[in-house]
């Protein structure tokens, strides 16, 4: 089953010069065992009116008990943002990062 991680730990933004945006997530889950991790986009209709786009973490859940020990994940995804994005928010089951995409490195 895919759950959202416990805790974004970091976020990291590289933007490419054609508009493409490279985002990489560093995260923690509750116990071994957890896979695939994913960033997953929001839909909306309408742009966010502060610029900032929203993603969920998720991963796929050990299926049986696992040791309960403090695991990191990392995902990564490639986004096409509107000149008008301020930034990306990513959320968590216990909190969320901003990432401000000024402060984002540029890739040639």
């Amino acid at each position: 089953m895919r759950k959202k991680v416990l805790e974004v730990r970091d976020v990291e933004l590289a933007a490419h010069g054609d508009g493409w945006l490279d985002v990489r997530v560093r995260a923690t889950v509750p116990s071994l065992g957890w896979s695939l991790p994913e960033l997953v986009p929001y839909s909306t209709i309408l742009p966010p009116r502060d610029g900032i786009y929203d993603l969920d973490v998720v991963a796929e859940a050990p299926d049986r008990g696992s040791p309960s020990v403090i695991d990191v994940l990392v995902a990564e995804l490639p986004l096409a943002l509107p000149p008008t994005a301020k930034g990306i928010r990513v959320h968590a089951s216990t909190n969320s990062l901003v990432a401000v995409l000024a402060d984002a490195k540029t890739l040639r």
